[in-house]
C-alpha cells in the first residue's frame, strides 16, 4: 500500500504462493483473455495483472527471496533523486557549490570543480563521490536534526554495502534506518521534500520502503553488494552503447551487428595474444606467478605478460593488476601497511636550508637536527648531510574486512609551493607512534643522501615532516555529524610569532590516508579554492565516509 511506504515498518513478505493463490482465485471469475478487465480487477487485489508469472513453475523458489534489493537503484539512485535534492532545497545553490568546489583534491577521487547543483544526470560512481562528503559539507547551514537525518541514511547506505555481515552489523543497519524515521520530520519542517506543486509532507517513496527489505534479504542471500546492477549497467555501455556507434544504426539488425562486432574483437584479442606468445619464444604454458597470489581483479593473460614481458603490457587492453607493494616495498613495523617511493627522488642533494626556504617551513632545519640526535645519538656529523626529496608516496593496506585481500594503493601528495598551488599541495594522514595516534598534514617526504659515508640503519630510511592537528571534539559530542573535529596545532617561535607546529617522523609510521573537510561556518569563503582549502582553514571534520574501508575500520574500533 502506498500509505505504508514511509512508515518504516517491516511487513510480512509477499511470498510466491500467496500471489499464485490470489491469481487462481481471480481467474475463477474473470477470464484472463479479457485483458483490460483482468488487469483492472488485478489492480484491485494489488497484483501486476500478469496471469502466469515467469517463476510460477519454479519448484522450491520464492520471489520474496530471489528478487534481491538492488544497490544501484535503491541506494545510489535514491540518494541522487531524494537525499541530494533535499540538501539542494534546504541550502542555497551557490553556497553548496562553493563548498564542494573548495574541497581538497585527492588523487583517485572525483572533485566537483563546478559544484553539484547544476547536474541533471550522474553515474553511480558520481553518486558515491557526493555521498562521501555530503554530511560535513552541509554542517552549519541546516539544523542539527536535518544533518543527523542525512547522516544516518548515508550510514545505512555504507552499512548495506558491506561485503560481510554479522547479526550485530545487521542490527546496526536496521538501527540507522529506524533513526532516520525518528528524525525525518526535520526534512518536512525545512520544506526540503518538494514536488511539482510545492512542499510534500509525507515520505511515500517506494525506494524508501524497499530499504526495509535489506535486513531480511541479507541472511537469505548473504552480501547484497554482489548482486548490484552496476556490473550489468557497465556492460550495457561497453557491449551495447559503444559498439552501436560502429553499426549501421538499423533497429532490425542491431543485435546481429553487435554480436558480430564483439566476436571480431574477441578473435582479434586471441590472435594478438597468440602472436605475442610466439614472438617471445617462451613456453605457452600460463605459469602461476606467486606475485599475484593475493591480488584480485587480475586477468590471467595480463599476469603472464607482466611476468615475461612487462614492457609490452601496454599493447593489450584489459583490467590492470593491483600492484602488490607488500612484496617489494617498505613495510610498517606490524606489516599491515606497505609503502612505495620511486628509486629516483624528485629533488636530489639539497641542503636543509634550501628545503626550508623552498617549502616555506621555518623550523625544518631545527627539527631535522633534533630528530637526528634523537634517532642516532652518535650521528651528529650527519646533520649537515644533503637530502633527497619525493613529492609523493604510495600507501597500500590490506582490507579490514578481508585481511588477505590487498587493496589498491593510495597516493599521498606533498608538493612544495608552485604556480598552481601557491601554498603547496599536501595531503593528510593518520600516524601511529609509540605513544599516540596523530592526525597530520604531510609537508615533505625526504631521506638523507646515500652518497658519501654509509648511513646507519636508523637514518637510512625515508622520513616525513608533518604539521599535526589536535582533536577538539569527539564523535559522540555531536550527535548530528558524529565525526572527530580537529584543529591545527600552533606554537610560539623564538621571535614570539604564532606558527604551525611541526615534527619529523618515520614514513612507516603512517597508517592511513585520510580526508579533512573544513568547518565552513554559516557561510563558506567563496574565494577559497581546492588548492588553498587545507592551508587557509584551521578547523576540520575528519570524514568518516572518505572510503568504505575507512568507514568500517572506524565503526569496528569505535566504543
Amino acid at each position: 500500500m502506498q500509505s505504508q511506504f514511509g512508515d518504516g515498518k517491516l511487513y510480512l513478505p509477499h511470498s510466491g504462493h500467496l500471489t499464485i493463490k490470489a491469481l487462481h482465485k481471480l481467474c475463477q471469475h474473470v477470464d484472463p483473455w479479457k485483458v483490460q478487465l483482468f488487469q483492472e480487477e488485478a489492480k484491485v487485489l494489488l497484483l501486476s495483472g500478469v496471469q502466469l508469472p515467469f517463476w510460477h513453475d519454479w519448484r522450491l523458489s520464492d520471489p520474496a527471496i530471489f528478487l534481491t534489493p538492488d544497490v544501484l537503484h535503491i541506494l545510489h539512485k535514491k540518494f541522487f533523486n531524494h537525499i541530494l535534492k533535499w540538501c539542494k532545497e534546504a541550502i542555497r545553490a551557490d553556497e553548496l557549490d562553493a563548498r564542494f568546489h573548495s574541497q581538497h583534491k585527492h588523487v583517485g577521487t572525483r572533485h566537483f570543480s563546478q559544484g553539484v547543483t547544476h547536474v541533471v544526470q550522474m553515474t553511480s560512481q558520481e553518486h558515491q563521490e557526493i555521498q562521501r562528503t555530503i554530511v560535513p559539507t552541509i554542517v552549519d547551514i541546516v539544523n542539527a536534526n536535518f544533518i543527523h537525518t542525512v547522516c544516518v541514511l548515508i550510514d545505512f547506505i555504507y552499512q548495506a554495502q558491506s561485503p560481510t555481515f554479522t547479526p550485530t552489523s545487521i542490527a546496526a543497519m536496521d538501527a540507522s534506518l529506524q533513526e532516520f524515521h525518528r528524525f525525518k520530520g526535520s526534512i518536512t519542517l525545512a520544506e526540503a521534500c518538494r514536488g511539482a506543486s510545492g512542499p510534500i509532507d509525507h515520505f511515500q517513496i517506494p525506494k524508501l520502503k524497499l530499504l526495509t527489505s535489506f535486513s531480511r534479504a541479507i541472511p537469505n542471500l548473504s552480501a547484497i553488494i554482489q548482486y548490484t546492477a552496476d556490473v550489468s549497467k557497465h556492460m550495457l555501455i561497453t557491449h551495447c552503447k559503444t559498439p552501436f556507434e560502429r553499426t549501421s544504426h538499423q533497429r532490425t539488425t542491431f543485435t546481429q551487428q553487435i554480436i558480430h562486432l564483439l566476436d571480431q574483437e574477441d578473435t582479434a584479442h586471441q590472435f594478438d595474444l597468440y602472436s605475442f606468445l610466439c614472438s617471445t619464444n617462451s613456453s605457452l604454458n600460463n605459469l602461476i606467478v606467486n606475485e599475484f597470489d593475493k591480488v584480485v581483479n587480475m586477468d590471467p593473460a595480463f599476469a603472464w605478460i607482466t611476468h615475461v614481458a612487462p614492457e609490452d603490457l601496454s599493447c593489450f587492453k584489459g583490467p590492470r593488476p593491483v600492484c602488490n607493494h607488500f612484496l617489494k616495498g617498505l613495510l610498517s613495523d606490524d606489516s599491515v601497511a606497505a609503502f612505495h617511493i620511486t628509486v629516483s627522488s624528485d629533488l636530489a642533494d639539497k641542503t636543509p636550508t634550501f628545503l626550508t626556504q623552498h617549502y616555506v617551513l621555518p623550523d625544518f632545519s631545527q627539527q631535522l637536527c633534533s630528530f637526528i640526535e634523537r634517532v642516532d645519538r652518535v650521528g651528529s656529523h650527519f646533520q649537515n648531510c644533503l637530502l633527497r626529496v619525493w613529492f609523493k608516496f604510495c600507501l597500500q593496506l590490506r582490507s579490514s574486512l578481508h585481511p588477505l585481500l590487498v587493496m589498491p594503493s593510495q597516493q599521498v601528495q606533498a608538493y612544495p609551493p608552485s604556480d598552481t598551488h601557491c601554498l603547496g599541495n599536501c595531503d593528510v594522514i593518520l600516524l601511529r607512534t609509540q605513544s599516540d595516534n596523530i592526525i597530520a598534514q604531510v609537508q615533505m617526504i625526504f631521506g638523507l643522501s646515500m652518497r658519501g659515508t654509509r648511513l646507519p640503519p636508523a637514518l637510512a630510511q625515508p622520513f616525513i615532516y608533518v604539521q599535526p592537528f589536535k582533536i577538539v571534539t569527539q564523535p559522540w559530542d555531536d550527535h548530528a555529524v558524529f565525526m572527530y573535529c580537529v584543529k591545527r596545532q600552533f606554537v610560539t617561535d623564538p621571535d614570539g610569532m604564532r606558527v604551525r607546529a611541526g615534527m619529523i617522523l618515520h614514513l612507516i609510521d603512517v597508517t592511513h590516508a585520510i580526508e579533512l573537510i573544513p568547518v565552513y561556518g554559516g557561510r563558506a569563503n567563496h574565494a577559497i579554492t581546492s588548492a588553498m582549502c587545507l592551508e587557509l582553514y584551521d578547523t576540520f571534520y575528519l570524514n568518516n565516509f572518505s572510503d568504505k574501508e575507512w568507514y568500517h575500520m572506524l565503526h569496528t574500533d569505535s566504543p
